[in-house]
């Protein structure tokens, strides 16, 4: 439990770059009709100076940062998989509720099956 508690901070911060950055690209895309016939450097430009981007970016960064403190703790043999898991979860369920975006039956059965390997990998 302590290892799940220390990583924390690293799913937060990764987690919230994942969502702010999906966010920004479909508020760009749909408030602006010349990107959808841009090439892919002028939207990669677009996106770059984006603040929320950038914003997202660091975020994520920082994650990074928080990691080394969980790997430097834990066995990254069972530390990584369960991050992984937590993260994948966490993206999909921070897409759903905060993105609006539709939940398959596939899908839902792929992250049950992500949440009992992370709670296997955890013990």
């Amino acid at each position: 439990m302590s290892m799940l508690i220390a990583m924390l901070p690293t799913v937060g911060l990764v987690v919230t770059g994942q969502l702010v950055t999906k966010w920004r690209i479909a508020a760009i895309t749909s408030q602006t009709d010349w990107i959808a016939n841009a090439g892919r450097w002028e939207r990669l430009l677009t996106y770059f100076v984006d603040p929320y981007i950038m914003g997202a970016y660091l975020s994520t960064f920082l994650g990074s940062v928080a990691w080394m403190f969980v790997a430097e703790k834990f066995a990254i043999s069972v530390a990584f998989p369960a991050y992984i898991g937590i993260t994948v979860v966490s993206v999909v369920l921070g897409g759903v509720l905060l993105l609006g975006e539709a939940m398959r039956g596939v899908q839902i059965l792929g992250v049950g099956l992500v949440v009992v390997g992370v709670a296997l990998a955890a013990r």
